[in-house]
């Protein structure tokens, strides 16, 4: 009993190592596998996708059903030595079994191959070779029938992941064909995707807004403070926008015009929007800005689109920026204004 026990653990290891091995190599793009030149039998491996996944499923069944069967083999053994319940003993062994291939064979070396998949792709590329020719007759004709049945049929591409975008701008740097600068302006425009209109925001206590019963002639001199182009106009606070003024409106209207009929449409748009599709909808209806709502529907602030731009390509800065918005005290100490954006103070800092 000793032998076949010993057996099995023998092939609960390599059932971990198949189970493993298929996470580990199928977790690893075309792109990545690529970059693998000092890796030559992950790379050769990697080259022949189908045949590959053949060879790991063949070596994954062969030793779990093995291992079944001897299971099986020492509970009915056992059952006869010491009087056991065969059917009792077997229903038993075969939960057990179960739940041992799950966590041994499955779930735990899945787990650490999600973690380390091109350290584990390199330690057992040599073994995976001998597989590979061990099964090549059965993955070869499983191969040429799956060909066979899906011919004409064109293979899906999924679209590259934003890590692997990352990684065709790193490479692109270090050929050559992108400059540092330019590099940074690519990954923040895959970052787009994730960022939302929160961190680029003006908060509310930093607009430039103004009340609707505000005169003209206020509305000009506020505006020659202010110098925007467009201002978020309220009634009663800030938490009722009722509209948007154009500065452009507001200079080549008659004298006694009520700003209330100069307002255009506020666009409005939760603060957790990605920048992404704000930079769309900003796009295809031609506005400039938006104003930012909460979870509860107050107003959180406004963004415009050089906030959209400033997280593409930097900061932006035109003749009536105050300039950086802290000074430096001393060693250590600096002064800063209370609304920055953290990473923005990062970059300054840095």
């Amino acid at each position: 009993m000793i032998p076949i026990l010993t057996t099995i653990l023998i092939l609960l290891v390599a059932s971990a190592f198949f189970s493993s091995a298929e996470t580990a190599y199928f977790s690893i793009s075309p792109l990545r596998s690529a970059q693998l030149g000092q890796a030559g039998l992950v790379r050769w491996l990697l080259s022949s996708r189908d045949r590959l996944l053949g060879t790991i499923l063949s070596g994954n069944h062969i030793v779990n059903f093995t291992a079944t069967a001897l299971w099986t083999t020492l509970l009915i053994m056992a059952s006869k030595r010491w009087g056991w319940n065969e059917t009792e003993t077997l229903s038993i062994g075969a939960a057990l079994m179960v739940v041992t291939l799950l966590i041994l064979g499955e779930i735990t070396p899945k787990i650490v191959a999600v973690r380390l998949p091109m350290k584990i792709a390199r330690l057992y590329a040599p073994v995976l070779i001998f597989f590979w020719w061990l099964f090549f007759p059965l993955t070869w004709a499983l191969s040429s029938l799956a060909r066979l049945i899906f011919r004409g049929r064109p293979r899906e591409r999924p679209f590259p992941t934003d890590e692997e975008v990352k990684t065709m701008i790193e490479m692109a740097v270090r050929y050559g064909i992108l400059r540092p600068q330019e590099e940074q302006i690519m990954e923040n425009l895959v970052d787009l995707g994730e960022r939302t209109v929160s961190e680029v925001m003006t908060p509310r206590v930093g607009m430039s807004a103004l009340p609707v019963n505000t005169s003209r002639y206020k509305a000009l001199a506020y505006v020659k403070r202010t110098h925007k182009s467009r201002y978020p106009i309220y009634e009663d606070t800030t938490d009722k926008i009722v509209g948007v003024l154009y500065t452009k409106d507001l200079i080549v209207a008659p004298k006694r015009t009520s700003i209330r009929r100069l307002l255009r449409e506020p666009y409005f748009v939760p603060e957790t929007k990605v920048l992404s599709e704000l930079l769309e909808e900003l796009r295809r209806s031609d506005q400039h800005i938006a104003i930012v709502v909460d979870e509860f529907g107050g107003i959180a602030g406004l963004a415009t689109l050089e906030d959209i731009l400033e997280a593409i390509f930097g900061e932006i800065v035109d003749e009536y920026d105050t300039g950086v918005p802290y000074k430096r005290l001393g060693r250590g100490r600096y002064l800063v204004d209370g609304d920055i954006d953290l990473a923005k103070l990062n970059e300054f800092l840095t």
